[in-house]
């Protein structure tokens, strides 16, 4: 399913992948000066830059993207894709084969592929769908499948939508991304400062205006559902579900947790699990 790649130039990783028959999420980090194809795209390719800068050739064009933002890539289309020169870059990638896009989105997204600031949304999408490869079950590629698609229509939906005043800034994108991927790590205000390139209290008011609670706030609700989710479809002790979610310990957990499902985990997995 993947395009035919002819050649990768400074590729450092490419380990973060997880596919159904028909959609596949990927993830890759280029030193300077990293190149990927030409190649011939065989699918409906959604390519977001988490950091650094991209720029692709084809059909005799150039276009480029900057760090938060994403871009549609046509199947059928001739292409090479340079990173930046004078940093690494990292980027997220979701490809859908195109039997299963529907027809009057295919014509939409022929005609409606630049590339616009990522969305809350979308973001989200990438979490979801990379969670599936530490959560197998049967359901997996259906679910796979249907965060593929939905990207594909929020895109749309950017293409059409002119850009707001109060519109989330890249660097709030960039940190929203970062601690998805990130949870079960110690995260401090001054580590999402630095990956979205400014001061804490700067980040903190910026955060706080465009997403209506703090970055600690957001963090914690991040970890508390994916902790909920965890008790939902593993069998992971209630400790083993603290770590991985990056809580200091069970109580702290147990804690957060019933803030924002009003039960304690244990109690939250017994009804699911009975229902």
């Amino acid at each position: 399913m993947p395009s035919k790649i002819e050649k990768l130039t400074n590729l450092i990783q490419a380990n973060r992948s997880q596919r159904s028959s028909n959609v596949v999420f990927g993830g890759a980090e280029y030193n300077r000066g990293g190149v990927c194809g030409p190649r011939t795209q065989e699918d409906f390719q959604l390519v977001y830059i988490q950091e650094g800068e991209l720029e692709i050739h084809y059909k005799n064009e150039r276009h480029q993207l900057q760090s938060g933002q994403i871009k549609l890539l046509i199947p059928g289309v001739r292409e090479t894709l340079y990173f930046s020169r004078d940093q690494k870059a990292k980027h997220l990638w979701c490809s859908l084969h195109p039997s299963i896009v529907p027809l009057a989105i295919k014509r939409e997204l022929k005609k409606n592929s630049r590339a616009v600031l990522i969305s809350p949304t979308i973001l989200t999408l990438f979490e979801v769908g990379f969670s599936r490869k530490r959560l197998p079950d049967p359901f997996a590629e259906g679910l796979i499948d249907t965060c593929g698609l939905a990207m594909l229509y929020e895109y749309l939906r950017l293409q059409e939508s002119p850009p707001q005043n109060n519109e989330t800034p890249v660097g709030i994108c960039k940190v929203m991304d970062w601690i998805s991927l990130n949870l079960e790590k110690k995260i401090t205000l001054a580590k999402l400062a630095s990956v979205s390139g400014v001061s804490i209290s700067y980040l903190c008011r910026v955060f706080e205006k465009h997403r209506k609670q703090t970055p600690t706030q957001y963090l914690l609700s991040c970890r508390a559902r994916r902790a909920s989710e965890l008790l939902r479809d593993t069998g992971f002790r209630i400790r083993e579900i603290a770590e991985q979610t990056g809580f200091q310990n069970p109580y702290h957990f147990s804690r957060v947790f019933k803030k924002y499902f009003k039960m304690s985990p244990k109690k939250y997995r017994e009804t699911l699990w009975k229902s």
